[in-house]
């Protein structure tokens, strides 16, 4: 397979994102890798963007755009995949970034292994409402790696702790692995954890997947601009949804401590994610939705409890949510915020 002759379809969501678009489109089209489609699906935008996005298809060919009614990222991103010409398709969000070797990197991972996915190591970049850069950090895995399917279960909850499966903007998905195992976003995810839940549903059926150790992407968080930020009831039910996904995936690995370590960093996800809301009412139907799909007396004999394998206030965390020690759980999360 001559990899020059593979065709990328990069497929960005945008909604209102005027200030950072046209650095987006530019890191993509500025590829040293230059067979690439990109499809740009304005998701019912009010501000300049759908324009922006209309300036571009007339200064390179290979911008498509189709406008549509607002209907969330896992939308946008559906309609995308339809109108993909590409054999591998891609991903970015609207205020990120493209390393210029991205597709190039990727691209000859193809050429060396048959692969349904590959990735690479992202840099997350948060930043204040003035555009500051607060904190940056890298997620990557340290060496260029194929996974069979065997292997991916095996180094699963490793590569979990990188961040690197946790969005797809950060790799390649062949598209016909995605088309013959009817694999799509989750258009009810509205609110966060949609990449997740598509991840996990890719590697329940990927025979292959390639991680290499190049740091590639550029994720921004933005106080102002990302939904990750603010709290919804939905949330929950996307979370726990996802859970039970990975469930499934994660089945053969029950009764070992991977197993475990995978449950309670579930666990504690959840009832993070439900300490950014202050209201009362919304924690108690939250512990409710949580302890029904993930009773916390399940993880009482957990051995990784008493290994070095979690940090104390990780252990601490545990132990307050194992006895439903809830608002002293959520005074202790209040105090590391402010910090």
């Amino acid at each position: 397979m001559n990899k020059d002759n593979i065709l990328v379809s990069v497929i960005m969501p945008v909604y209102n994102s005027q200030q950072y678009l046209h650095d987006a489109i530019n890191s993509v089209l500025a590829q040293t890798y230059i067979n690439l489609e990109l499809i740009l699906v304005d998701d019912g935008s009010k501000d300049e963007s759908p324009q922006i996005c209309d300036d571009f298809v007339k200064i390179d060919e290979r911008v498509r755009v189709f406008h549509k009614k607002n209907g969330g990222v896992c939308s946008a991103r559906n309609l995308g995949l339809k109108e993909a010409n590409g054999e591998y398709v891609t991903f970015i969000d609207n205020d990120d970034l493209y390393d210029s070797r991205l597709l190039e990197v990727l691209i000859k991972q193809i050429d060396l292994n048959k692969t349904d996915i590959i990735k690479c190591g992202r840099k997350n970049t948060s930043v204040d409402c003035d555009g500051k850069t607060m904190e940056s950090r890298v997620s990557a895995w340290n060496r260029t790696q194929v996974f069979d399917k065997s292997q991916l279960l095996e180094k699963y909850y490793e590569l979990k702790r990188t961040g690197l499966l946790s969005s797809v903007w950060n790799g390649l998905y062949r598209k016909k692995f995605l088309e013959e195992n009817g694999i799509s976003f989750n258009e009810r995810f509205r609110h966060g954890n949609e990449d997740v839940y598509f991840n996990i549903g890719c590697f329940l059926k990927c025979e292959q997947m390639t991680v290499v150790k190049e740091v590639l992407y550029e994720h921004f968080y933005r106080n102002a601009h990302s939904t990750s930020l603010k709290y919804h009831p939905d949330q929950i039910a996307d979370r726990l949804e996802t859970i039970k996904l990975e469930e499934r995936f994660i089945e053969p690995l029950k009764n070992s401590r991977v197993y475990e370590l995978i449950v309670m960093g579930n666990i504690r996800v959840c009832f993070k994610l439900l300490s950014v809301s202050n209201d009362k009412e919304q924690r108690k139907d939250g512990i409710k939705s949580i302890e029904s799909c993930m009773p916390l007396e399940q993880f009482k004999n957990f051995r990784v409890l008493k290994s070095a394998d979690l940090g104390n206030i990780e252990k601490l965390e545990l132990i307050l949510l194992k006895h439903h020690l809830y608002d002293i759980y959520f005074m202790l999360q209040a105090v590391k915020q402010k910090r």
